[in-house]
């Protein structure tokens, strides 16, 4: 099994941090997602994941799993101890909402931390999104 992985990613992350509760330990290929223009891009790593995204899971036999929330449901389902998600349905529900809303934070803190970042590099004075947002 081989995970293709970057240390700042928050995808990657979340999905490391499953596979070590599980007590699985790929081996960890590293995809620098920034130098030189982002080895996401690179022909070797399209070919593992068309979507240039980490994190990627590769299989013993080949197959190839990406997104954090579906690799993480496949390794509770290889290895369901200790389990992800309580029994209870509504429980159930309840942690998945939780998942997905703080991986849309995430999403959404990087998107507005990018934007003021180039306005910055463009010498613009650059607008908090917050602020901006208030005004509205």
């Amino acid at each position: 099994m081989k995970l293709y992985t970057y240390f700042r990613s928050s995808a990657a992350y979340r999905t490391r941090i499953a596979l070590n509760v599980k007590g699985i330990a790929p081996e960890q290929i590293s995809i620098h997602l920034t130098k030189d223009g982002g080895k996401q891009h690179s022909p070797e790593y399209r070919a593992v994941n068309p979507q240039r995204r980490v994190p990627s899971l590769v299989l013993d036999d080949g197959t190839i799993l990406m997104q954090s929330p579906a690799i993480i449901e496949y390794l509770d389902e290889i290895q369901p101890n200790p389990p992800f998600l309580p029994k209870d349905p509504v429980a159930r529900a309840k942690v998945r909402a939780w998942f997905n809303a703080l991986a849309q934070q995430q999403t959404i803190a990087r998107g507005r931390e990018a934007v003021e970042r180039l306005l910055q590099r463009e010498g613009r004075t650059a607008v908090k999104l917050d602020d901006l947002a208030a005004q509205l």
